[in-house]
């Protein structure tokens, strides 16, 4: 039935999360998942997605969310991120490596997809899980700190970030792009995890050294960016990882400078297709708005390039405004995006921007613009 009609299946597995869900407080035997899905992760590799698509699932509707039984269902909630979540995340990044290493050979790649893709989706679940049960905003895609529990120490080992860049290499040499997107997205989460996590200052260190050196390989092959939903997620990664960082920081990694050029490459020219993606071009406009008082502070300490970096993208991003005015104002264009001009919400947004890049080299942008 998987292989015929998956979609025949999920119906059933959702029900038996709910089931357990329901049933969770009462008592531990009903509490003994991880044992009862074992036995799928020890078949068949149909049977080893369904397992997978089982825990991914149970991660889902173990959210607490507002509504009817909230108070009964934020701690079952806690308890499951207790009990179940650490045994099912280790499962979801044990996969992973064994998939990145090859000691897990599937001959049929459609079956090689589908495991990559539910194991995927299954770590970026437990990573966005809501650890604290304060039932975030869900109409934002931006999660502010990642607040994974002391004991998960696998995400200290430098490696990780490395792993999730390899698959998402060969994710988009195999042309898988959902595969692709969801590599970005735990990496995205990667970057946002809290700094009390880690007990060294050596092994932040090291992570953000290993996630600067795979979006440089990224940005210089320009892996993957045709698809929009990839272009989107590395946008948010790069802001990301500029905002759970100082500049002092950023600065102090041996990859900064190839780094930096590559990431004022890839914006410039961002910015030179304003019309393509255009609601992700905020992430990489906040990446370098933020950088600007840091660079003001510092003075004489901050990377001499960075201030060009910042006026080149300031004018930049001023000529894209001005094109996208002329194209809203031609009766002729059939283009999508949302129209600045009509948006005051969207406007504000913008001028905001605008106001905090231009405060670096003002005298020489605003002399530019006249």
């Amino acid at each position: 039935l998987y292989r015929s009609a998956p979609s025949g299946v999920s119906p059933v597995v959702r029900l038996l999360c709910r089931v357990i869900k329901l049933a969770w407080l009462e008592g531990p035997q009903f509490q003994n998942v991880t044992e009862r899905v074992g036995q799928f992760l020890q078949s068949s590799p149909l049977h080893w997605v369904l397992g997978l698509e089982i825990y991914t699932d149970l991660t889902t509707d173990m959210q607490p969310s507002i509504g009817p039984s909230m108070s009964r269902f934020r701690r079952t909630a806690l308890s499951f991120r207790d009990t179940a979540l650490p045994p099912i995340f280790t499962i979801g990044m044990q996969t992973l490596q064994q998939v990145a290493t090859g000691q897990i050979t599937i001959g049929d790649k459609t079956e090689e997809r589908r495991l990559m893709k539910q194991v995927l989706r299954l770590c970026c679940n437990c990573l966005s899980f809501d650890f604290m049960g304060t039932i975030p905003d869900e109409t934002s895609d931006e999660q502010s700190t990642v607040m994974v529990p002391h004991s998960w120490n696998m995400l200290r080992d430098e490696g990780i970030p490395k792993l999730f860049f390899d698959l998402f290499s060969r994710s988009c040499t195999a042309q898988w792009p959902e595969c692709a997107q969801l590599c970005l997205q735990c990496l995205v989460l990667l970057a946002a995890l809290r700094r009390s996590f880690f007990q060294k200052e050596e092994d932040r260190t090291k992570l953000l050294a290993s996630m600067m050196q795979g979006t440089t390989g990224v940005l210089a092959a320009k892996m993957g960016l045709q698809d929009t939903q990839c272009y989107h997620e590395l946008c948010r990664l790069l802001g990301k990882i500029n905002a759970t960082h100082q500049l002092n920081e950023l600065c102090a990694s041996e990859q900064f400078q190839v780094w930096i050029e590559q990431v004022y490459s890839f914006s410039m020219d961002s910015l030179r297709h304003w019309e393509v993606m255009p609601n992700s071009k905020h992430y990489l406009l906040g990446f370098w708005a933020a950088m600007v008082s840091p660079v003001i502070l510092l003075q004489d300490k901050a990377p001499k390039a960075l201030e060009a970096y910042i006026q080149q993208i300031t004018l930049a991003y001023i000529e894209s405004r001005l094109f996208m005015a002329e194209a809203s104002a031609d009766p002729n264009n059939t283009a999508d995006w949302d129209d600045p001009l009509q948006d005051e919400v969207l406007r504000a947004e913008q001028l905001d921007v605008l106001s905090n890049l231009g405060r670096c080299r003002y005298q020489e942008t605003a002399q530019e613009i006249l």
